[in-house]
Formats: structure tokens, sequence, C-alpha cells
């Protein structure tokens, strides 16, 4: 009898594992980030981001997954200086975040709090315009060099599984650098993958 008890719960136990099999899921999101430079508190200091990217995570156990994405951000500066004339800084950039994450709850359920951290690639390409409060005249400088980083990226979120294939987010992101900290705020929409 005893034996026959420790088959049935080794049958349930391997049964458990199946259903926590590792599943991938394809996201898009879209949202909003706030860089701050922590060296210099004037006007020019914040920066608002829009940011639209493609996501992949991989399901690594129970608790576990890897995500990866590309993200296209668009931001617009002005910056006032002395002689009355002000810059619309422009900057194209693109982002590559891998991160690690951590699923407080079990699979099964729908709602998901996870945190994670991870490492973000950021290439930026910075396009100037110059304007003055008297004259619409437009001097562009366009710097194509930019900069690339490599900064380390905090994320808080949730997931919620709609069905079985579809499922929406919602997270928040901190970003450390030398100079700038950087707060965001995302929504998507995935689909999984058996």
């Amino acid at each position: 009898m005893l034996l026959g008890s420790l088959c049935a719960e080794a049958r349930i136990k391997y049964a458990k594992k199946e259903n926590t099999k590792a599943t991938t899921t394809i996201s898009l999101k879209t949202g909003e980030s706030l860089s701050l430079n922590t060296n210099n508190f004037d006007q020019g200091s914040k920066v608002n981001k829009k940011n639209t990217g493609v996501y992949v995570q991989k399901k690594i156990n129970a608790h576990l997954s890897v995500e990866a994405g590309y993200v296209q951000q668009k931001d617009f500066n002005k910056v006032i200086n002395t002689e009355d004339k002000y810059k619309l800084l422009s900057t194209n950039q693109f982002q590559i975040p891998i991160t690690l994450q951590y699923y407080v709850l079990p699979t099964k359920k729908k709602l998901q709090p996870y945190c994670g951290t991870g490492f973000i690639y950021n290439s930026e390409n910075l396009n100037q315009s110059s304007y003055t409060k008297t004259d619409i005249t437009k001097v562009d400088n366009n710097d194509n060099t930019g900069h690339k980083t490599i900064s380390i990226v905090f994320t808080q979120g949730i997931s919620y599984e709609v069905n079985t294939k579809i499922q929406v987010n919602q997270s928040f992101h901190f970003i450390t650098g030398t100079q700038n900290q950087t707060f965001g705020f995302d929504l998507g929409i995935g689909y999984k993958f058996p």
C-alpha cells in the first residue's frame, strides 16, 4: 500500500512538471519614458521619449523567464539659451534590452506579477534644429555619430492571460546610466506559442 501511494505521488509530481513546459511569447509594447540628467537640472535636463518595441520571451521554468527585445524611441526636447534662441533636439534611438524575470505566482495563475533585471544596449543619433523667437528660420545640424552605451535595467510588471494564447501586460522600467536616469511605463499584448 505504501509503495502504491509513493508511485501515485511520483506520477502527480511528473504531471505537474509537464504542465509547466517552456513556452515562447512574442509581444508588441508601446509606452513613454522620462529621462533625467542628474548632472544638470536645468530646463534641458528632462527628455520625454515615446517608444515602440517587439519582445520575445522564453519561459525557463514555473518562475523564471528570459526576455529580449528591439525598441525604437523618438524624443523631442527644447533647450533655451541666453541669446533668446531655442533648439529643438530630435533623437532617434534604438535599444536592445535583455532581462531575466522572476514570476512570483505559479504559471497556472492568470494574473502574473513579476520583477526582473538585465542589460540594455542603447544606440543614439542626434538631430538638432535651431530657431529664434523672432525668426522662423531653421538651421539643421545633424550629428549622425551619436553614442552607444550599455546600461543596467530593472523591470516590474504584471501579465494577465486572457486565454491560453493571448496575454496583456503592463510594466515599469528603470534604466541607470552614468549621467541619465530613465523611468518608463509600457503597455503591450502578446501571443504565446506552445
